[in-house]
This record gives C-alpha cells, sequence and structure tokens, in this order.
C-alpha cells in the first residue's frame, strides 16, 4: 500500500539555491492576451518577455504562479 505524502506548508521566503528536481513556483505578469490562448507574461528577474498558456478569465495586469522543475 502507498502511504500518503504529508502535506507541506507554504514557503513564505524564496530558496536561494534551489537543486535539481525541486519544485519552483515564479509569479509572472500578464501583457497582453492574445485570441489564440497565449498571454504575453513578464517576470521580473527574467527581462525578456514570455509567452504562456492563458488562464481561463485572465486580463493584462494579472498576476499569475508559473511552476515548474528545476
Amino acid at each position: 500500500m502507498f502511504r500518503s505524502l504529508p502535506r507541506l506548508k507554504a514557503v513564505k521566503r524564496m530558496a536561494r539555491n534551489p537543486r535539481v528536481g525541486d519544485e519552483i513556483t515564479l509569479t509572472a505578469t500578464i501583457l497582453k492576451v492574445m485570441e489564440d490562448g497565449v498571454s504575453s507574461v513578464s517576470i521580473p528577474t527574467y527581462n525578456f518577455p514570455l509567452a504562456i498558456d492563458t488562464p481561463k478569465k485572465a486580463r493584462a495586469g494579472e498576476k499569475v504562479p508559473i511552476s515548474g522543475f528545476a
């Protein structure tokens, strides 16, 4: 049988040295919502606009979390 993993409490500060396999969440600001389901977003620590799938009912100026693994 598999045991469920304990729930982790949210960390309020950013880890300085993420390791391979760590989950990372960044906050991005939506710059423009396009008709094809894609949004142009800005991440403050990365000075280059990126494109992501648009969350439902998203508007320009909203902040959205982007999660991934290092």
